[in-house]
């Protein structure tokens, strides 16, 4: 008895799912873009709406891992949450019951709504920790009716530069000096300062960090980062 009363709870969340997706599908007079801004370690993506529909839905597909970690947020502005509102309509956001990689944005209304009425940029706001990323690199998809609309392709950069052990921006003699004194344990280098001063990237730092860093200093060799 017991599985059978779960079986039937899962085929009616299953049904709402399904009725959700049915609400907010596709409406040709709506077009759905994005719009991404990084500071190599945190992506901001930003979804804007035009046209005049009585509904319509995003779906945004990022790398798995973002979404199973949670390495990452999303809502809809707030302006258009009063948007939706003032104009008696609905709204939904989330992660699919079945999606391992979606993000599934709509609205529905009972008559055709002009969105150009709505004055702000975006309509909705995903924060993607890309440091998450194993390899830095990762796609995010932008479907809309069943179609791919955009696409947008991560590279993740790390916050230091690569031989800036002193953490001054620049690669120099001092930073060889800070990495023989750390060696030495006359100095301790960590956090950002101990990765840059990592210049082989073989994670751990010794006298060969320093010899690289005043290779590259005089031209020798070029640092680069993974």
């Amino acid at each position: 008895m017991k599985k059978r009363v779960i079986a039937v709870l899962m085929m009616l969340a299953m049904l709402v799912c399904m009725m959700s997706s049915a609400v907010f599908a596709a409406d040709n007079g709506a077009k759905v873009s994005m719009r991404c801004e990084t500071d190599g370690t945190k992506l901001t993506v930003y979804l804007e709406l035009t046209g005049e529909a009585s509904e319509f839905e995003a779906t945004l597909q990022l790398p798995e891992k973002l979404v199973q970690d949670q390495s990452l947020s999303y809502e809809f502005t707030e302006a258009f949450t009063d948007f939706v509102s003032e104009n008696k309509g609905v709204e939904e956001c989330g992660v699919p019951y079945d999606a391992a990689d979606r993000i599934v944005f709509g609205a529905g209304f009972a008559e055709p709504v002009d969105f150009g009425g709505y004055t702000e940029s975006a309509i909705a706001t995903v924060t993607v920790d890309t440091e998450a990323l194993a390899d830095g690199e990762g796609t995010v998809n932008l479907y809309s009716g069943g179609q791919l609309v955009d696409t947008y392709e991560i590279v993740s950069t790390p916050p230091y530069i690569l031989g800036d052990a002193n953490g001054n921006g620049d690669v120099t003699t001092d930073d060889a000096l800070a990495v023989l004194k750390h060696v030495v344990k006359l100095n301790t280098l960590t956090g950002d300062n101990f990765k840059a001063a990592d210049a082989n990237l073989d994670g751990n730092i010794t006298t060969d960090d320093a010899l690289l860093i005043l290779k590259h200093v005089v031209k020798l060799t070029t640092l680069i980062s993974g």
